[in-house]
């Protein structure tokens, strides 16, 4: 998953975020992996979770394992007016980061 989210960046089909200064402005973090949880980081766009889709369904295909997007939550980072129409888009219900 991680090679595909990778490329998918790369390629400009996925954007992450930049973090840093300016002495590493090249960082770009576009996921985060740990032992049974997944975070992925893009724009609140239909394109960039229509390839998000796209990279799960070929994870899927690959390794034979089901991503559940009824478990998966988008949680928006600032104000994003849409996030409940992409949520259903994608398949999943909105959250709220702890305040």
């Amino acid at each position: 998953l991680s090679k595909l989210i990778n490329k998918a960046c790369e390629v400009g089909l996925l954007k992450g975020f930049h973090v840093g200064n300016s002495r590493s402005p090249h960082l770009l973090v576009s996921h985060l992996l740990f032992t049974d949880d997944t975070l992925i980081f893009c724009s609140p766009s239909e394109s960039d979770l229509g390839y998000l889709r796209c990279i799960l369904l070929l994870f899927e295909a690959t390794l034979g394992l089901k991503v559940n997007l009824a478990k998966s939550s988008l949680i928006p980072i600032g104000e994003v007016p849409n996030i409940h129409l992409l949520a259903r888009f994608f398949g999943c219900e909105v959250c709220a980061l702890p305040s």
